[in-house]
Protein backbone atom coordinates (compact mmCIF):
# COMPACT_ATOMS: atom_id res chain seq x y z
CA UNK A 1 0.00 0.00 0.00
CA UNK A 2 3.00 2.71 -1.26
CA UNK A 3 -0.04 4.63 -2.53
CA UNK A 4 -1.65 5.56 1.08
CA UNK A 5 1.96 7.33 2.29
CA UNK A 6 3.64 7.94 -1.43
CA UNK A 7 3.23 11.08 -3.86
CA UNK A 8 2.87 10.43 -7.37
CA UNK A 9 5.96 10.80 -8.70
CA UNK A 10 7.85 8.84 -6.11
CA UNK A 11 5.43 5.36 -6.72
CA UNK A 12 6.58 6.00 -10.67
CA UNK A 13 9.96 5.33 -9.78
CA UNK A 14 9.10 1.57 -8.49
CA UNK A 15 9.10 0.61 -12.27
CA UNK A 16 12.09 -1.41 -12.58
CA UNK A 17 14.00 -0.05 -15.60
CA UNK A 18 17.48 -0.49 -17.43
CA UNK A 19 19.22 2.53 -18.95
CA UNK A 20 22.91 2.96 -18.95
CA UNK A 21 23.54 6.17 -20.19
CA UNK A 22 20.24 7.53 -18.08
CA UNK A 23 18.43 8.79 -21.59
CA UNK A 24 16.50 6.35 -23.19
CA UNK A 25 12.78 5.86 -24.49
CA UNK A 26 10.63 2.94 -25.05
CA UNK A 27 8.06 1.82 -27.38
CA UNK A 28 4.45 2.26 -26.15
CA UNK A 29 3.11 -1.18 -24.15
CA UNK A 30 0.26 -2.46 -22.99
CA UNK A 31 0.04 -4.13 -19.51
CA UNK A 32 -2.53 -5.33 -17.15
CA UNK A 33 -3.02 -3.20 -14.71
CA UNK A 34 -5.34 -1.66 -12.14
CA UNK A 35 -7.79 1.30 -12.49
CA UNK A 36 -9.27 3.39 -10.24
CA UNK A 37 -12.56 5.78 -10.01
CA UNK A 38 -13.87 7.80 -7.09
CA UNK A 39 -17.31 9.58 -7.26
CA UNK A 40 -18.92 12.42 -5.09
CA UNK A 41 -22.05 10.52 -4.20
CA UNK A 42 -23.22 13.32 -1.61
CA UNK A 43 -26.27 13.53 -3.46
CA UNK A 44 -27.73 9.98 -1.97
CA UNK A 45 -27.42 11.18 1.71
CA UNK A 46 -30.82 10.64 3.32
CA UNK A 47 -31.09 12.62 6.30
CA UNK A 48 -33.29 11.32 9.48
CA UNK A 49 -33.47 12.34 13.04
CA UNK A 50 -35.07 8.81 13.93
CA UNK A 51 -31.30 7.53 15.33
CA UNK A 52 -30.77 7.32 18.70
CA UNK A 53 -27.06 8.20 18.30
CA UNK A 54 -25.56 4.95 19.26
CA UNK A 55 -22.87 3.96 16.67
CA UNK A 56 -19.94 5.82 18.93
CA UNK A 57 -20.91 3.52 21.52
CA UNK A 58 -20.74 0.42 19.18
CA UNK A 59 -17.12 1.29 17.92
CA UNK A 60 -15.36 2.59 21.21
CA UNK A 61 -13.12 0.03 22.70
CA UNK A 62 -14.65 1.02 25.92
CA UNK A 63 -18.76 1.08 26.42
CA UNK A 64 -19.00 1.20 30.17
CA UNK A 65 -20.56 3.90 30.17
CA UNK A 66 -22.88 3.79 26.81
CA UNK A 67 -25.96 5.24 26.58
CA UNK A 68 -28.64 6.47 23.84
CA UNK A 69 -30.61 9.59 23.07
CA UNK A 70 -33.64 9.81 21.05
CA UNK A 71 -34.02 12.04 17.93
CA UNK A 72 -30.27 12.38 16.63
CA UNK A 73 -29.64 13.30 13.30
CA UNK A 74 -28.23 10.28 11.05
CA UNK A 75 -27.29 10.57 7.78
CA UNK A 76 -27.69 7.47 5.74
CA UNK A 77 -26.52 5.87 1.53
CA UNK A 78 -28.49 3.26 -0.20
CA UNK A 79 -25.92 0.64 0.54
CA UNK A 80 -26.78 0.94 3.98
CA UNK A 81 -23.63 2.84 5.44
CA UNK A 82 -24.84 5.61 8.27
CA UNK A 83 -23.39 8.02 10.51
CA UNK A 84 -24.73 9.23 13.66
CA UNK A 85 -24.23 11.26 16.72
CA UNK A 86 -25.81 13.01 19.45
CA UNK A 87 -26.84 16.25 18.78
CA UNK A 88 -24.78 17.84 21.19
CA UNK A 89 -21.49 16.39 20.06
CA UNK A 90 -18.64 17.54 18.73
CA UNK A 91 -16.02 20.58 19.36
CA UNK A 92 -14.07 19.16 22.75
CA UNK A 93 -16.76 16.29 22.89
CA UNK A 94 -16.16 12.54 21.11
CA UNK A 95 -17.41 12.33 17.84
CA UNK A 96 -18.04 9.79 15.07
CA UNK A 97 -16.40 12.32 12.15
CA UNK A 98 -15.92 9.30 9.58
CA UNK A 99 -17.74 6.02 8.43
CA UNK A 100 -16.86 3.67 5.96
CA UNK A 101 -18.02 0.95 4.93
CA UNK A 102 -15.64 -1.59 2.07
CA UNK A 103 -17.40 -4.32 -0.28
CA UNK A 104 -16.15 -6.99 -2.88
CA UNK A 105 -19.52 -6.80 -4.56
CA UNK A 106 -20.39 -4.11 -7.09
CA UNK A 107 -23.75 -4.69 -6.37
CA UNK A 108 -23.56 -3.07 -3.09
CA UNK A 109 -21.92 -0.13 -4.19
CA UNK A 110 -23.71 3.22 -4.60
CA UNK A 111 -22.11 4.22 -7.82
CA UNK A 112 -20.04 1.55 -9.35
CA UNK A 113 -22.33 -1.31 -10.25
CA UNK A 114 -21.32 -0.70 -14.08
CA UNK A 115 -17.93 -1.57 -12.99
CA UNK A 116 -17.73 -5.67 -13.95
CA UNK A 117 -13.92 -5.84 -13.12
CA UNK A 118 -14.12 -4.41 -9.61
CA UNK A 119 -12.37 -6.27 -6.77
CA UNK A 120 -12.64 -3.57 -3.86
CA UNK A 121 -15.18 0.04 -3.61
CA UNK A 122 -14.99 1.89 -0.50
CA UNK A 123 -18.02 4.11 0.82
CA UNK A 124 -17.27 6.56 3.37
CA UNK A 125 -19.49 9.29 4.73
CA UNK A 126 -17.51 12.15 6.78
CA UNK A 127 -18.03 15.98 8.27
CA UNK A 128 -16.52 18.50 6.07
CA UNK A 129 -13.32 19.77 6.90
CA UNK A 130 -14.80 23.24 7.65
CA UNK A 131 -17.27 21.98 10.37
CA UNK A 132 -15.02 20.49 12.69
CA UNK A 133 -15.80 22.83 15.91
CA UNK A 134 -19.60 22.84 15.61
CA UNK A 135 -22.19 20.63 17.23
CA UNK A 136 -22.97 17.80 15.31
CA UNK A 137 -26.44 18.47 14.57
CA UNK A 138 -25.04 21.80 12.86
CA UNK A 139 -22.45 20.34 10.48
CA UNK A 140 -22.16 19.87 7.00
CA UNK A 141 -21.48 16.30 5.62
CA UNK A 142 -20.02 14.79 2.42
CA UNK A 143 -19.91 11.12 0.91
CA UNK A 144 -17.57 9.89 -1.41
CA UNK A 145 -17.13 6.52 -2.99
CA UNK A 146 -13.48 4.95 -4.49
CA UNK A 147 -13.36 1.88 -6.37
CA UNK A 148 -10.67 -0.68 -7.30
CA UNK A 149 -10.34 -2.15 -10.42
CA UNK A 150 -8.74 -4.49 -13.50
CA UNK A 151 -8.30 -3.41 -16.42
CA UNK A 152 -5.64 -2.61 -19.44
CA UNK A 153 -3.47 0.18 -19.52
CA UNK A 154 -1.18 1.61 -22.49
CA UNK A 155 2.55 3.22 -21.09
CA UNK A 156 4.67 5.40 -22.75
CA UNK A 157 8.07 5.63 -21.20
CA UNK A 158 11.13 7.81 -21.12
CA UNK A 159 14.24 8.16 -18.79
CA UNK A 160 15.63 11.85 -18.95
CA UNK A 161 18.43 12.15 -16.25
CA UNK A 162 18.10 8.66 -15.07
CA UNK A 163 14.42 9.54 -14.08
CA UNK A 164 11.37 7.52 -15.15
CA UNK A 165 8.86 10.17 -16.96
CA UNK A 166 5.22 7.57 -17.62
CA UNK A 167 2.01 8.64 -19.24
CA UNK A 168 -0.98 5.86 -19.83
CA UNK A 169 -4.27 5.43 -20.98
CA UNK A 170 -7.07 3.19 -20.10
CA UNK A 171 -8.16 0.81 -22.92
CA UNK A 172 -11.57 0.98 -23.09
CA UNK A 173 -12.23 -1.54 -25.37
CA UNK A 174 -10.27 -4.24 -23.62
CA UNK A 175 -13.09 -5.22 -21.08
CA UNK A 176 -14.18 -8.79 -18.92
CA UNK A 177 -14.72 -11.84 -21.11
CA UNK A 178 -18.18 -12.81 -20.78
CA UNK A 179 -17.09 -16.42 -21.48
CA UNK A 180 -14.19 -16.18 -18.65
CA UNK A 181 -14.59 -16.34 -14.39
CA UNK A 182 -17.12 -19.23 -15.17
CA UNK A 183 -18.02 -22.15 -12.86
CA UNK A 184 -19.09 -25.42 -13.74
CA UNK A 185 -22.93 -25.14 -13.26
CA UNK A 186 -23.63 -28.81 -13.38
CA UNK A 187 -21.71 -29.09 -10.26
CA UNK A 188 -21.97 -25.91 -8.84
CA UNK A 189 -26.27 -25.46 -8.76
CA UNK A 190 -28.15 -22.72 -7.54
CA UNK A 191 -25.42 -20.58 -7.09
CA UNK A 192 -26.62 -16.79 -6.70
CA UNK A 193 -25.62 -14.56 -9.41
CA UNK A 194 -24.18 -11.87 -7.53
CA UNK A 195 -22.08 -14.56 -6.10
CA UNK A 196 -21.04 -16.18 -9.21
CA UNK A 197 -20.34 -12.56 -11.02
CA UNK A 198 -18.17 -11.08 -7.59
CA UNK A 199 -14.17 -10.80 -8.13
CA UNK A 200 -14.26 -11.62 -3.86
CA UNK A 201 -12.36 -14.00 -1.64
CA UNK A 202 -15.04 -15.37 0.71
CA UNK A 203 -14.00 -18.16 3.20
CA UNK A 204 -16.83 -20.62 2.08
CA UNK A 205 -18.02 -19.69 -1.35
CA UNK A 206 -14.01 -19.23 -2.76
CA UNK A 207 -14.09 -23.25 -2.73
CA UNK A 208 -16.00 -23.25 -6.17
CA UNK A 209 -13.51 -23.48 -9.05
CA UNK A 210 -13.49 -20.98 -12.05
CA UNK A 211 -12.07 -20.20 -15.07
CA UNK A 212 -9.24 -17.60 -15.31
CA UNK A 213 -10.79 -14.23 -15.33
CA UNK A 214 -9.86 -12.73 -18.97
CA UNK A 215 -9.79 -9.17 -19.88
CA UNK A 216 -9.38 -8.50 -23.57
CA UNK A 217 -10.86 -6.78 -27.32
CA UNK A 218 -13.64 -9.11 -28.34
CA UNK A 219 -12.61 -11.35 -31.39
CA UNK A 220 -8.93 -10.96 -30.29
CA UNK A 221 -6.80 -14.15 -29.71
CA UNK A 222 -4.91 -11.81 -26.75
CA UNK A 223 -6.10 -11.46 -23.95
CA UNK A 224 -4.47 -10.94 -20.26
CA UNK A 225 -5.23 -13.72 -17.82
CA UNK A 226 -5.91 -13.29 -13.89
CA UNK A 227 -5.87 -16.64 -12.16
CA UNK A 228 -8.46 -16.83 -9.20
CA UNK A 229 -5.61 -17.46 -6.73
CA UNK A 230 -4.82 -13.84 -7.68
CA UNK A 231 -8.13 -13.10 -7.54
CA UNK A 232 -9.19 -14.49 -4.63
CA UNK A 233 -5.44 -13.07 -3.03
CA UNK A 234 -5.92 -9.41 -3.84
CA UNK A 235 -9.72 -9.66 -2.83
CA UNK A 236 -8.53 -11.06 0.61
CA UNK A 237 -5.97 -8.28 1.26
CA UNK A 238 -8.35 -5.59 0.38
CA UNK A 239 -10.72 -7.13 2.94
CA UNK A 240 -7.89 -7.33 6.31
CA UNK A 241 -6.37 -3.70 4.83
CA UNK A 242 -9.59 -1.54 4.65
CA UNK A 243 -12.13 -3.64 6.90
CA UNK A 244 -12.97 -4.48 10.11
CA UNK A 245 -15.43 -6.30 12.27
CA UNK A 246 -16.06 -3.68 14.45
CA UNK A 247 -17.43 -4.32 18.19
CA UNK A 248 -21.10 -5.46 18.85
CA UNK A 249 -21.23 -6.63 14.94
CA UNK A 250 -21.61 -10.54 13.90
CA UNK A 251 -17.66 -11.04 14.58
CA UNK A 252 -17.98 -14.73 14.69
CA UNK A 253 -17.38 -15.12 10.78
CA UNK A 254 -14.75 -14.02 8.23
CA UNK A 255 -17.44 -13.21 6.18
CA UNK A 256 -16.94 -9.42 5.12
CA UNK A 257 -20.64 -9.13 3.80
CA UNK A 258 -21.93 -10.13 7.03
CA UNK A 259 -20.22 -7.38 9.52
CA UNK A 260 -22.47 -4.99 9.04
CA UNK A 261 -23.07 -1.61 7.02
CA UNK A 262 -19.71 0.11 8.98
CA UNK A 263 -16.58 -1.94 8.93
CA UNK A 264 -14.70 0.97 9.67
CA UNK A 265 -14.31 4.59 11.33
CA UNK A 266 -12.34 7.90 12.88
CA UNK A 267 -13.72 9.04 15.97
CA UNK A 268 -12.07 12.13 18.04
CA UNK A 269 -12.56 15.55 19.81
CA UNK A 270 -11.76 19.16 19.71
CA UNK A 271 -10.02 18.40 16.06
CA UNK A 272 -9.20 22.57 15.47
CA UNK A 273 -6.69 22.70 18.21
CA UNK A 274 -5.40 19.22 17.01
CA UNK A 275 -5.62 17.96 20.91
CA UNK A 276 -7.69 14.72 19.77
CA UNK A 277 -8.38 11.76 21.76
CA UNK A 278 -8.24 9.30 18.56
CA UNK A 279 -9.78 6.29 17.73
CA UNK A 280 -10.13 4.50 14.12
CA UNK A 281 -10.11 1.15 12.98
CA UNK A 282 -8.43 -0.18 10.75
CA UNK A 283 -5.08 1.47 10.83
CA UNK A 284 -5.46 3.02 7.31
CA UNK A 285 -8.78 4.86 8.37
CA UNK A 286 -6.82 7.87 10.01
CA UNK A 287 -4.93 7.77 6.17
CA UNK A 288 -8.37 8.13 4.36
CA UNK A 289 -9.45 10.48 7.16
CA UNK A 290 -6.11 12.98 6.98
CA UNK A 291 -5.98 12.91 3.39
CA UNK A 292 -6.66 16.00 1.16
CA UNK A 293 -8.02 14.49 -1.98
CA UNK A 294 -9.39 10.83 -1.84
CA UNK A 295 -9.23 10.43 -6.00
CA UNK A 296 -5.39 11.24 -5.88
CA UNK A 297 -5.03 8.43 -2.77
CA UNK A 298 -7.03 5.84 -4.51
CA UNK A 299 -5.20 6.48 -7.92
CA UNK A 300 -1.96 6.01 -6.13
CA UNK A 301 -3.04 2.80 -4.70
CA UNK A 302 -4.13 2.17 -8.00
CA UNK A 303 -0.53 2.78 -10.04
CA UNK A 304 1.70 1.55 -6.83
CA UNK A 305 -0.37 -2.04 -7.82
CA UNK A 306 0.01 -2.10 -11.32
CA UNK A 307 3.72 -1.60 -10.87
CA UNK A 308 3.65 -4.34 -8.89
CA UNK A 309 1.98 -6.26 -11.69
CA UNK A 310 4.65 -5.12 -14.35
CA UNK A 311 7.61 -5.72 -12.13
CA UNK A 312 6.20 -9.46 -12.64
CA UNK A 313 4.59 -10.32 -9.66
CA UNK A 314 3.22 -12.87 -11.39
CA UNK A 315 6.10 -14.15 -12.31
CA UNK A 316 6.16 -12.99 -15.76
CA UNK A 317 9.89 -11.23 -16.32
CA UNK A 318 8.91 -10.26 -20.16
CA UNK A 319 11.01 -7.25 -21.02
CA UNK A 320 10.97 -4.29 -23.21
CA UNK A 321 14.23 -3.15 -25.69
CA UNK A 322 14.43 0.71 -25.75
CA UNK A 323 16.76 3.05 -27.58
CA UNK A 324 19.71 4.47 -25.69
CA UNK A 325 20.42 7.95 -25.86
CA UNK A 326 23.94 8.77 -26.11
CA UNK A 327 25.44 12.03 -25.26
CA UNK A 328 27.15 14.20 -28.30
CA UNK A 329 28.41 17.32 -28.22
CA UNK A 330 26.68 20.20 -30.86
CA UNK A 331 28.23 23.16 -32.21
CA UNK A 332 25.93 25.55 -33.10
CA UNK A 333 27.77 28.47 -35.79
CA UNK A 334 26.65 31.99 -35.50
CA UNK A 335 28.09 33.44 -38.92
CA UNK A 336 28.02 36.75 -37.47
CA UNK A 337 30.70 35.92 -34.76
CA UNK A 338 33.12 34.44 -37.39
CA UNK A 339 32.13 37.50 -39.37
CA UNK A 340 33.29 39.74 -36.80
CA UNK A 341 36.43 38.09 -35.76
CA UNK A 342 37.27 38.22 -39.57
CA UNK A 343 36.49 41.59 -39.61
CA UNK A 344 38.87 42.03 -36.76
CA UNK A 345 41.90 40.08 -37.85
CA UNK A 346 41.83 42.00 -41.93
CA UNK A 347 41.26 45.51 -40.41
CA UNK A 348 44.66 44.65 -37.79
CA UNK A 349 46.04 43.63 -40.89
CA UNK A 350 45.22 46.97 -43.31
CA UNK A 351 46.45 49.01 -40.35
CA UNK A 352 49.80 47.24 -39.49
CA UNK A 353 50.33 46.72 -43.33
CA UNK A 354 49.42 51.24 -44.02
CA UNK A 355 51.30 52.31 -41.17
CA UNK A 356 54.73 49.88 -42.30
CA UNK A 357 54.01 51.71 -45.47
CA UNK A 358 53.35 55.06 -44.36
CA UNK A 359 56.98 54.78 -41.87
CA UNK A 360 58.68 54.06 -44.99
CA UNK A 361 57.54 55.91 -47.76
CA UNK A 362 56.38 59.09 -45.76
CA UNK A 363 56.77 61.94 -48.59
CA UNK A 364 58.71 59.96 -50.47
CA UNK A 365 62.14 60.31 -47.94
CA UNK A 366 63.43 58.02 -45.60
CA UNK A 367 62.45 58.16 -41.73
CA UNK A 368 65.18 60.13 -39.77
CA UNK A 369 68.17 57.74 -37.94
CA UNK A 370 66.91 59.19 -34.43
CA UNK A 371 63.16 58.10 -35.17
CA UNK A 372 62.71 55.19 -33.32
CA UNK A 373 66.48 53.71 -33.13
CA UNK A 374 68.66 53.04 -30.34
CA UNK A 375 71.79 53.14 -32.53
CA UNK A 376 70.38 56.81 -33.35
CA UNK A 377 71.09 57.73 -30.27
CA UNK A 378 74.48 56.21 -29.61
CA UNK A 379 75.08 58.36 -32.98
CA UNK A 380 74.60 61.50 -31.06
CA UNK A 381 76.83 60.33 -28.35
CA UNK A 382 79.61 62.93 -29.14
CA UNK A 383 77.30 65.87 -29.27
CA UNK A 384 76.52 65.40 -25.09
CA UNK A 385 79.39 63.64 -24.41
CA UNK A 386 81.29 66.66 -23.25
CA UNK A 387 78.83 67.75 -21.18
CA UNK A 388 77.98 64.74 -19.94
CA UNK A 389 81.49 62.94 -19.13
CA UNK A 390 82.22 63.61 -15.64
CA UNK A 391 79.14 61.86 -14.37
CA UNK A 392 79.38 58.26 -12.83
CA UNK A 393 75.19 58.14 -11.63
CA UNK A 394 72.15 58.47 -13.31
CA UNK A 395 71.31 60.87 -10.68
CA UNK A 396 74.56 62.98 -12.08
CA UNK A 397 73.73 62.15 -15.62
CA UNK A 398 70.21 63.72 -14.34
CA UNK A 399 71.38 66.51 -13.31
CA UNK A 400 73.82 67.51 -15.50
CA UNK A 401 71.10 66.89 -18.97
CA UNK A 402 68.90 69.77 -16.52
CA UNK A 403 71.54 72.23 -17.49
CA UNK A 404 71.45 71.67 -21.17
CA UNK A 405 68.95 73.04 -23.82
CA UNK A 406 68.16 71.38 -27.12
CA UNK A 407 67.90 72.81 -30.47
CA UNK A 408 66.34 70.67 -33.33
CA UNK A 409 67.62 72.26 -36.96
CA UNK A 410 65.48 71.48 -39.65
CA UNK A 411 67.58 71.38 -42.77
CA UNK A 412 64.80 72.98 -44.36
CA UNK A 413 63.28 75.28 -42.22
CA UNK A 414 65.75 76.40 -39.51
CA UNK A 415 66.11 75.97 -35.75
CA UNK A 416 63.16 74.89 -33.56
CA UNK A 417 64.55 75.54 -29.75
CA UNK A 418 63.84 73.94 -26.61
CA UNK A 419 65.40 76.02 -23.41
CA UNK A 420 65.59 73.34 -20.98
CA UNK A 421 64.16 69.89 -20.74
CA UNK A 422 61.11 71.07 -18.84
CA UNK A 423 60.19 73.45 -21.58
CA UNK A 424 58.26 73.26 -24.51
CA UNK A 425 59.78 74.36 -27.85
CA UNK A 426 59.33 77.96 -28.31
CA UNK A 427 57.47 77.50 -31.50
CA UNK A 428 56.08 73.76 -32.69
CA UNK A 429 58.43 71.80 -34.62
CA UNK A 430 56.65 70.18 -37.89
CA UNK A 431 55.54 66.28 -37.85
CA UNK A 432 57.86 65.49 -40.34
CA UNK A 433 61.74 66.22 -41.31
CA UNK A 434 64.92 65.54 -41.63
CA UNK A 435 66.55 66.90 -38.24
CA UNK A 436 69.88 67.47 -36.41
CA UNK A 437 70.28 68.46 -33.31
CA UNK A 438 72.80 71.04 -31.48
CA UNK A 439 73.37 71.11 -27.24
CA UNK A 440 74.36 74.05 -25.64
CA UNK A 441 74.68 74.63 -21.76
CA UNK A 442 71.84 76.61 -20.36
CA UNK A 443 73.07 79.99 -19.16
Amino acid sequence: MLGISANASSISQQVRFNCPSGECTFPPVTSLAVCSRCEDITSRLEKNHDSTGDLYFDLIRDRSFASRQPNCTEYRLPNGLFLNNFNASGGDKDMVYMSMMGTTYRQKTVSMADIDTLFWAQSMIRVDEEDFTKPWNETTVRAEECALYYCVKKYTSEVHNATLFEEWTRLEEETRRGNSWTLDESEWENVDNMVVDALAYHPVESAIERTDLQLGREGSQQAYNISQDAVDGISAFMQKTFAVCIAGANCTTEALEDWGPVNGFYIGNNLATNDSSEQFEPSIAKAIWTTKSLDTTFSNIASSMSNAIRNGADGDNSTITGSVGVFEAVYVVDWRWIALHCFVVVGTLLFLTSTIYATLNEDGEKIPVWKGSELAVLSRGYVVGEYLRDARTIHELQEKARGLSVALVDQRHGEYVQENQNTAFISEPPKQGMWSARVDPSD
